[in-house]
């Protein structure tokens, strides 16, 4: 064959350069490669969140050249491309994709609906748009003097962080049919602990039932409650009825002190 390229037409050279056509009408140029390969390796990193610019960037190629691989120009199928080109889509490696990229949801949402199944709490946006609205009208109708989201922790830690930023002592008990460690630390969203002034709490109480949002008196804020537990007067504590009691002070030691005793260690 490569005598007849250099122009020699002896019957051994045109037999060697119709046998070269034949398997290159079959198979294609020597070096041009099966596209579909380099096409799922492209497509993978777009599940990743990478775009076909960052694609054809990172490679070094055209972005036509990523679109039409795509098949984004249906009237220009693409079922083999250069070995180079081939060889510069497969070098790219998944990066990252920016916070504002849109990637395939099908592994998340299947991710979701398994952790719901095993019972892991379910966010309900609505609830939290009508308890975000309902603290915003308490507060700014002069209803509530404290609010604080339950989350990590659940209302042990919320109480916790409310009193230690008051300084104030509280009393709090379970309600009836509730077992204590689930209503202590149930992470469970939609929830917060207010803080109602007497003189507000019907009216409170009634703007949560016209909402259908339902509210639970599980304490009262107490900064009498030292004697009671054996502690000197002006001693703040927060008291889980039937359960147990606690200093602020004890808790502000764990809470302050934590982080600094395992980085000095």
């Amino acid at each position: 064959r490569t005598t007849y390229v250099q122009g020699c037409r002896c019957e051994q050279c045109r037999a060697a350069n119709r046998r070269y056509n034949k398997w290159r009408t079959m198979h294609g140029p020597a070096d041009l490669v099966d596209a579909a390969v380099v096409r799922a390796h492209v497509e993978q990193l777009r599940t990743y969140g990478m775009g076909r610019r960052t694609i054809a960037v990172q490679a070094g190629v055209a972005v036509s050249v990523v679109s039409r691989l795509l098949g984004l120009d249906p009237t220009r199928p693409v079922h083999r491309v250069h070995r180079i080109t081939a060889n510069r889509l497969l070098a790219v490696q998944v990066q990252l994709a920016p916070d504002h990229a849109l990637v395939d949801s099908t592994s998340t949402a299947r991710r979701l609906r398994v952790l719901v199944a095993q019972g892991w709490p379910q966010v309900d946006l609505a609830r939290e748009r009508l308890l975000g609205e309902i603290l915003v009208a308490g507060s700014r109708d002069g209803m509530l003097t404290a609010a604080h989201d339950v989350s990590d922790g659940g209302v042990a830690q919320t109480l916790v962080e409310m009193a230690l930023r008051s300084g104030v002592g509280a009393r709090s008990w379970v309600p009836d049919g509730l077992d204590p460690f689930v209503f202590l630390f149930s992470e469970s969203a939609g929830r917060a602990v207010v803080v109602v002034p007497r003189s507000e709490e019907l009216r409170f109480t009634e703007m949560c039932a016209a909402r259908q949002l339902p509210a639970h008196r599980i304490g009262v804020v107490d900064s009498g409650l030292g004697p009671d537990n054996d502690y000197d007067e002006g001693v703040q504590v927060l008291e889980f009825t039937n359960l147990f009691t606690v200093t602020l002070e004890e808790l502000r030691h764990a809470h302050e002190s934590t982080l600094p005793a395992v980085l000095n260690s």
